[in-house]
């Protein structure tokens, strides 16, 4: 994710991650028990609030979003705004599990 993009869905980012704590913790555990992998189940319980967030964004920064993907070359081209959005979503997932990654190395008690 570039920076730029990053700017415009750190907030969204940021909701979904706290959006749902059992989520979080099992996420974490997933990641304490199964080490760095390239996908964790418990990422995608925070899709459904992410495409939420996202789609609630501003036209602007919905219009942003979509000229920062078109601004790259993408093995994946889409055409419709929803499915830009979609992967936008799947990519704050992403950065979710990186922060919860972080996060259960850290952690010292971290339970099931």
């Amino acid at each position: 994710m570039k920076k730029s993009e990053l700017n415009i869905l750190k907030e969204v980012i940021n909701k979904v991650a706290k959006s749902n704590p059992e989520a979080w913790q099992s996420l974490k555990w997933e990641i304490w028990d199964t080490g760095d992998q390239s996908y964790y189940h418990w990422q995608m319980e925070f899709l459904n609030q992410a495409n939420k967030e996202i789609n609630a964004l501003s036209v602007r920064e919905k219009d942003l979003l979509k000229k920062e993907w078109y601004s790259l070359h993408r093995i994946l081209k889409f055409n419709k705004e929803e499915d830009i959005l979609e992967r936008y979503a799947l990519m704050v997932t992403d950065k979710i599990a990186g922060r919860a990654r972080g996060a259960a190395y850290r952690t010292k008690d971290l339970q099931p």
